[in-house]
């Protein structure tokens, strides 16, 4: 066992192994624990109401592979729980973004501006690189259109 590694570190010295050692290099080998970083990462990245008041939640997918898992999500409206469920987030690509519109939110007058806070995985189903990106708080103004659920 000793003769072996005295043989590679002859190599070395050597300058034999000199192209292999450059190779390694240009690796840029990582830590163990870097290795095994998880690679999913899904975000709340805004929160807005459109023109037709309806209130939507965007999520973007930041990790490394693709999202196919229902996760829990909770949603408030001025420290008023609106939204305690579990949503489907199939094929779910790595970089991509999608938005969920809630047309049926429970009515809630918002007077002035409203404080809505949204929180995806909150019973971390998934070992994430980024934790914290998993909750999003926003003031959205008050809404203008009488007609909707969200005013």
């Amino acid at each position: 066992m000793k003769k072996g590694l005295f043989l590679i570190i002859c190599f070395f010295i050597l300058g034999l192994g000199a192209g292999f050692s450059d190779d390694l290099k240009k690796m840029k080998l990582t830590s163990a624990s870097q290795l095994l970083k998880p690679i999913f990462d899904i975000a709340v990245i805004d929160i807005y109401v459109d023109q037709n008041c309806i209130l939507w939640v965007k999520f973007e997918n930041k990790g490394k592979t693709k999202i196919n898992t229902t996760l829990h999500y909770k949603l408030w409206i001025n420290d008023t729980l609106v939204r305690d469920e579990n949503m489907l987030f199939d094929e779910f690509e790595a970089g991509k973004w999608r938005a969920h519109g809630y047309t049926g939110v429970k009515p809630i007058v918002i007077n002035g501006t409203a404080r809505v806070k949204a929180f995806v995985d909150t019973l971390d189903q998934l070992k994430e690189a980024n934790e914290v990106n998993n909750t999003l708080k926003k003031k959205l103004p008050a809404c203008q259109n009488r007609n909707s659920i969200v005013q």
